[in-house]
């Protein structure tokens, strides 16, 4: 319980499913060639279960959630995202994501934050926190990369997403008020949840 990851937690077999079978999704993200998302109702990709779950930890899932598909053999741009961290959920096909160290600075991605969003069921309009992206360089530093299939990431440090010979498709379920719980916190509060799960 001491030892706080940097950048994610592998979520382990609590004995239940997380993501419902038999989904089609795949049809829906047709036109996404390299990188990009739909916003989809949390109740129709993650069981009743994982919403029980979710709901009895110490994080306030959204009510939707992001459906993200990579293209084959493709190296995502280098981001920041605006919120802090996310479940991700594999459904289909290899990649990882990659933590860096950018060479170059951040700039602003003006389209994000001209567009920006209101947070649904609420008049809050978001960002909260400017989307910045890197240009790429050869010599930016990987920190660390991870392979799994379900995991609570880090998302406000530079990352990426490096896929395969096949497209790669995941479900990231976001939380509110991620920025009143720092990451560490936020550790240590999912590994306490997960350790009660397994006593049950």
């Amino acid at each position: 319980m001491n030892n706080i990851p940097k950048y994610f937690l592998d979520i382990p077999d609590l004995g239940f499913e997380f993501i419902k079978p038999n989904l089609k999704y795949k049809d829906k993200l047709d036109n996404i060639i390299s990188h990009g998302f739909l916003l989809e109702p949390t109740a129709s990709f993650f069981t009743d279960k994982a919403i029980d779950w979710f709901n009895k930890s110490d994080f306030k899932i959204k009510d939707y959630t992001y459906l993200f598909a990579a293209g084959s053999n493709k190296t995502t741009f280098i981001h920041c995202d605006i919120c802090h961290y996310s479940f991700n959920f594999i459904l289909s096909g290899y990649g990882k994501m990659e933590w860096l160290q950018p060479y170059n600075e951040p700039y602003i991605d003006g389209v994000q934050v001209a567009q920006g969003f209101y947070e649904p069921g609420t008049d809050t309009f978001a960002p909260v926190r400017r989307y910045l992206r890197y240009v790429q360089h050869k010599n930016d530093i990987i920190l660390d990369s991870w392979t799994g299939t379900k995991g609570f990431v880090n998302v406000e440090t530079p990352h990426r997403i490096v896929t395969g010979n096949e497209r790669r498709y995941t479900v990231s379920l976001r939380t509110y008020f991620d920025k009143n719980i720092p990451w560490e916190q936020a550790v240590k509060s999912l590994q306490q949840h997960i350790e009660n799960t397994k006593k049950l």
